[in-house]
């Protein structure tokens, strides 16, 4: 035949070109996708990339054990930076925390026990900066009560930065021999009252730190005045919510209730601003 034409019937095929009723062979480098053969097995799959045993865990101290005292003054240097050797306890881990400059973990906890420097940093972490804030927390045996500062004998309250508005706190930066005081939080400079002025050491700190909570302490109460109310002192209330249903009133807890409500009434009356107000409601 000429070249290039159809072979022949029953002829041999062209060299090179596929068998008459067949499928041309697969070409070097693609997959098989060829029917499994019956019996065969498959090959095991590859390891996982993360072995669960080797996931670190947090290890707990055993129960009935001392718990932890943590304080601050280790995390407290003279540039006022932190130490990240010393992480604090864990949140379900029983301690006794120390106030030395430092809020307690129980009022100011954070998510990261080390902030990232700016929020590229933080983006590149993939985990969320936040504080858990409880300042009613109750301290736990051991651990010394929030004391209370109140200015009004010196005819002040507490001392305020004019522009943001944070309190004084011993992280405030003393300048002018005690005249003034930079804030620790946006830097401004603001003058000290003369009634509450101290000489300084040489390292700049007042010379009254440790005598005033308000200065060496983290968390403070501070008695505030008059002026720093935006309305006038509203008086004590006292509001008595009790359950008055058929339910309640027919198992005689609403009765209960009402006497137990007088009987603290009477004996706690001396004890009441005398211009409190107190009233009882019912519902069902």
């Amino acid at each position: 035949p000429p070249v290039g034409g159809p072979p022949p019937v029953g002829g041999p095929p062209p060299v090179g070109g596929p068998p008459m009723g067949g499928l041309a062979p697969l070409r070097q480098g693609y997959p098989n996708h060829a029917a499994p053969v019956p019996g065969a097995t498959r090959p095991p799959p590859p390891p996982p990339r993360i072995d669960p045993s080797q996931i670190p865990r947090l290890l707990l101290p055993p129960e009935g054990s001392a718990p932890v005292v943590y304080g601050s003054s280790s995390l407290l240097v003279t540039s006022n930076v932190a130490d990240n050797k010393n992480p604090p306890p864990l949140a379900s881990q029983r301690f006794v925390a120390l106030d030395e400059g430092n809020a307690s973990l129980r009022f100011v906890r954070p998510t990261l026990n080390h902030v990232p420097t700016n929020k590229d940093v933080l983006g590149l972490t993939k985990q969320p900066l936040g504080l858990y804030v409880t300042p009613m927390a109750q301290v736990e045996e051991g651990e010394e009560e929030v004391p209370t500062v109140d200015l009004a004998p010196l005819g002040m309250g507490p001392p305020r930065c004019g522009r943001c508005k944070g309190y004084l706190s011993c992280f405030v930066k003393w300048t002018r021999g005690g005249a003034a005081w930079e804030c620790n939080l946006c830097g401004m400079s603001n003058p000290c009252p003369d009634a509450y002025r101290c000489p300084l050491d040489g390292a700049g700190r007042r010379l009254d730190a440790q005598d005033r909570p308000e200065l060496c302490r983290g968390s403070v109460d501070f008695a505030a005045s008059a002026e720093y109310c935006v309305r006038p002192v509203q008086e004590s209330i006292y509001v008595f919510v009790l359950d008055a249903s058929p339910a309640a009133l027919e198992s005689g807890f609403t009765e209960c209730a009402l006497e137990a409500v007088l009987d603290h009434a009477q004996r706690t009356a001396n004890a009441l601003p005398a211009e409190a107000i107190a009233g009882a409601n019912g519902g069902g």
